[in-house]
């Protein structure tokens, strides 16, 4: 199916945060300047959250079946609460007008194995040749998305304008058109709970189960819902997920892990040197 928009509608986004009930101090800095930018550019916006449960899967099913039940929204902007982004992050998800575009960020460890290996790799070069330090951090992180297909076979990414398509995409920080729901539910893809309206926390939504359980098709692989939520628009949907590799995204915890996907994307696909 075609992934970009059917036709041009009204940008109005729902920004929407699931989360456990805290918020890191970088992630709010982060989303006050996006919604200042927003503000200046007179883009129309709202922000939810939902803490009600401790299973993150049925917090982002409340979000989801609350951006479809509103239809004023014409997209939804997905950022977890431990994100450290810039303004310029979003407007190149929103630039690129494709259904459902995610910022690759970096998961929270170092492999510090594989950076040593790079550092001692690059100490071999002249001094004028070497990489610059951050660059060598940023190819020696894991980023949260998949890089093999769901039946655990080669992916070969497509590329355009700093994007490259993925099989599967951790949704820190996504754009996603009203299509990628809409069609979901048009196929068949996610179940329809309607007795969750009568609970209070839920109550006049149309509550679908988007991120709910899914097997891998090699069944050797446990989906998280992220992958389960993309499994559906790719395997299901036939859709295609688009990943920033150009922006630098920081992952914040205990330490912040920072990661530009373009420094490490031709290790991870070799074949793209050659285009």
């Amino acid at each position: 199916m075609d992934n970009d928009a059917d036709e041009p509608t009204p940008l109005v986004i729902m920004i929407a945060m699931p989360t456990r009930g805290q918020v890191e101090l970088a992630t709010v800095a982060s989303l006050i300047g996006l919604t200042q930018e927003f503000q200046r550019h007179g883009l129309a916006f709202s922000f939810d959250t939902y803490t009600g449960a401790a299973d993150l899967a049925v917090n982002r099913n409340h979000l989801m079946s609350k951006f479809y039940s509103n239809r004023s929204f014409s997209h939804m902007l997905m950022i977890d609460s431990d994100m450290m982004f810039s303004p310029d992050a979003v407007w190149r998800l929103i630039a690129f007008g494709g259904d459902f575009v995610s910022s690759a960020y970096p998961q929270k460890y170092y492999n510090w194995e594989q950076l040593r290996k790079l550092i001692e790799a690059d100490f071999q070069r002249p001094e004028e040749e070497r990489t610059p330090i951050e660059e060598l951090v940023s190819r020696s992180m894991t980023y949260n998305h998949q890089l093999r297909s769901f039946g655990n076979g080669d992916w070969q990414p497509e590329t355009r304008n700093g994007f490259i398509s993925v099989p599967a995409a951790g949704q820190g920080l996504t754009l996603l058109s009203r299509k990628v729901p809409k069609t979901m539910i048009e196929r068949g893809l996610v179940q329809k709970y309607p007795d969750m309206s009568l609970l209070p926390a839920h109550r006049g939504l149309e509550w679908y189960d988007f991120f709910g359980n899914l097997t891998s098709e090699s069944r050797g692989l446990y989906l998280h819902e992220d992958q389960r939520f993309s499994n559906r628009w790719v395997e299901g949907c036939g859709g295609t997920i688009w990943l920033d590799c150009e922006t630098t995204i920081r992952h914040v915890g205990a330490h912040t892990f920072e990661g530009r996907y373009s420094d490490k994307v031709d290790d991870d696909f070799p074949h793209l040197r050659d285009l």
